[in-house]
């Protein structure tokens, strides 16, 4: 049986609907084997036009089988890979530079960056997804010592979809110092 919209009707007795509801529930049950598995596409799926859907497909980031959402942007579609991140390669740990996808397209990536003064740092990682455009780069000051290293760190620009500058600075004097930071990018 198909699934069919809009069953029960809000005028319909429910004993008269009970058949096309548990049809509708058989057809959920068939499509997924009853817990949304999906067949591995070779090529991206055809949608409708204006329609949103799902797949899953091989991704070349990673080189796993990851689950897309085919969506609606403004300019158009695009692909996401909804379920891709360094997860699907690497086991994480605090020091492990990696990245995401969220499901709006957004990216995040994050890594450790060390430098003195005034450091133009770059992105790490040729397999990770690039940047076209980056929106906000987030920095903190990180050390792995126990005592106080005196430095402060701040955004001074972005330079591209792939460097950024920062500034290592005294945190009690004046002038430049050394020191390492933590960063999330956050772009698409």
């Amino acid at each position: 049986m198909a699934y069919q919209n809009n069953i029960p009707q809000p005028n319909q007795v429910k004993s008269k609907s009970q058949g096309d509801i548990l049809g509708n529930f058989e057809a959920l049950n068939s499509w997924g084997n009853g817990y949304g598995e999906f067949t591995d596409q070779t090529v991206i799926p055809t949608f409708p036009a204006g329609d949103n859907g799902l797949y899953t497909k091989s991704f070349g980031t990673t080189g796993t089988k990851e689950l897309f959402v085919h969506k609606q942007v403004l300019s158009g579609t695009k692909e996401i890979p909804l379920t891709s991140s360094i997860l699907s390669t690497t086991t994480p740990s605090s020091s492990l530079n990696g990245w995401t996808y969220l499901p709006s397209g957004i990216i995040l990536r994050w890594q450790s960056i060390t430098g003195t003064g005034l450091t133009t740092a770059t992105l790490s990682g040729a397999t990770t997804p690039a940047f076209t455009q980056i929106f906000t780069i987030l920095v903190s000051p990180f050390s792995a010592a126990t005592g106080d290293d005196n430095f402060a760190v701040r955004l001074v620009s972005i330079d591209s979809g792939a460097q950024f500058k920062v500034y290592f600075s005294s945190r009690t004097g004046s002038g430049a110092a050394a020191g390492g930071a933590k960063v999330l990018i956050i772009g698409v």
